[in-house]
């Protein structure tokens, strides 16, 4: 991939993710996708805990591991995060060097 893991860690994450027999095809969401999913929790949720994966929302501003990043871009400096949260969920900006949370999501 073009995505080094210093430069663009939360690209690499992505890109590098494995799930099961799912090792290539990941990618680092845009906001609309993070939208889409966070709208839909409840049957997201219910779906990962299906498969034994503990469910990422939290929904809480002011708790860090609430955002997500995306792969929107808004400047040199600036990238897209998510909040996840199904009852409000809002996108803002944020400076690259945060660290936030990744949620890859495979090609289907």
């Amino acid at each position: 991939g073009v995505w080094d893991a210093t430069s663009y860690p939360a690209f690499w994450w992505a890109e590098h993710y494995s799930a099961g027999n799912y090792t290539s095809g990941w990618y680092l969401p845009a906001t609309g996708e993070l939208l889409a999913l966070f709208s839909n929790e409840e049957s997201v949720s219910a779906s990962l805990t299906a498969l034994g994966i503990t469910s990422p929302y939290n929904g809480d501003p002011g708790d860090s591991s609430s955002w997500f990043w995306s792969s929107t871009t808004l400047s040199n400096e600036t990238a897209a995060n998510f909040l996840s949260d199904a009852e409000n969920p809002n996108g803002a900006g944020g400076n690259k060097a945060y660290t936030l949370k990744v949620c890859a999501i495979h090609v289907f």
